[in-house]
């Protein structure tokens, strides 16, 4: 899945079991097939995937601004990445 990165947010906190919740906010732009234009969306990516994707601070600073193409599971869930290109997003 093709998107465009456009920031990402460190979230730490505890849910209403008061289990601790750590991981990454990615926000992105992507194509959909029933939007005209491109969707805004989210996805949350766990401390854990964080860890095993070998995402770093540097990483997700390199992925912001950039085509990144994400690989996922049977499940639809992120299994590895390329960042393709810096782009520019530009207004219309």
């Amino acid at each position: 899945m093709k998107v465009f990165v456009t920031g990402y947010q460190k979230v730490d906190f505890l849910n209403q079991q008061n289990e601790r919740i750590t991981g990454v906010n990615l926000f992105m732009l992507v194509k959909n097939e029933h939007v005209v234009g491109t969707k805004a969306d989210k996805k949350f990516l766990s401390s854990q995937l964080v860890n095993a994707l070998g995402l770093s601070e540097g990483t997700l600073n390199q992925m912001v601004s950039s085509q990144v193409d994400f690989d996922s599971d049977l499940n639809g869930r992120i299994c590895g990445f390329e960042i393709l290109e810096p782009m520019e997003l530009k207004a219309r």
